[in-house]
């Protein structure tokens, strides 16, 4: 089996490398986001932990949208076109895959957050090797919300619909989870920014509260049953 994820993973970053659209919504716009747009934002950032925090939630940003366009999007569009079917079955099975998938992005996740990290890090100047680490660690605690993705798989809709639809909520989700009034409710730990800020608070101070916890068990759990009712036929096509 590893020889067949290692296989797919290899197969799928070579067609990742030449996806440019990918390469900008995750590696080229965080970057313009984080030194341009948000110049008022940039220009107020005096104290080092307020730079670390301002970056936290670029981080979150590179997460969420890795994981939903190359996890469930990216299946999505596969089982829509029919090269899910054919994949899987060359493979034996949804597992290796799958799994490929998961690995994949978890490369290409990284490699974004480095090249963030190391821009905006010298920019700020910031930059440490615990920057890199923090954000690998960080990245990591956040796949509950990869496997939650997979809930994108079994959605009964064209990928062209899905995927618009998921782009427009991903942005005011993105602010909401910024809004301090309410960072400790459930809506927030649902939402998938503010769950990933929230384990930068796990990784910073150790402080796991039972919603965190929660939140885990509800997007493993969601994600496996999505995995389990995947099915390998467009629901359009058929």
């Amino acid at each position: 089996m590893l020889i067949k994820v290692y296989g797919f993973t290899i197969l799928n970053l070579k067609i990742l490398v030449l996806e440019k659209i990918t390469f900008f919504w995750t590696v080229v716009l965080p970057v313009v986001m984080a030194l341009f747009f948000q110049d008022s934002v940039t220009s107020s950032l005096t104290l080092e932990d307020q730079k670390l925090l301002y970056m936290g939630w670029i981080w979150t940003y590179i997460i969420v949208a890795s994981f939903v366009n190359g996890i469930g999007l990216l299946l999505a569009r596969m089982r829509e076109y029919g090269l899910l079917k054919t994949y899987v079955l060359i493979a034996g099975g949804k597992s290796p895959f799958v799994l490929a998938t998961f690995v994949t992005q978890l490369v290409f996740c990284y490699l974004s957050l480095t090249i963030f990290n190391v821009i905006v890090g010298l920019y700020f100047d910031v930059f440490s090797l615990n920057l890199l680490w923090d954000s690998l660690m960080l990245m990591f605690c956040s796949l509950p919300f990869g496997l939650l993705t997979l809930v994108l798989t079994v959605l009964p809709l064209k990928i062209s619909d899905l995927g618009t639809v998921i782009n427009i909520v991903l942005n005011p989700l993105f602010l909401l989870a910024a809004n301090t009034d309410h960072y400790n409710s459930f809506w927030t730990f649902m939402n998938p920014f503010g769950f990933i800020n929230h384990m930068i608070v796990f990784l910073k101070n150790g402080a796991f509260p039972y919603l965190l916890v929660a939140s885990c068990i509800v997007y493993v759990a969601a994600g496996l049953f999505s995995y389990k009712k995947m099915n390998l036929i467009s629901y359009i096509q058929r």
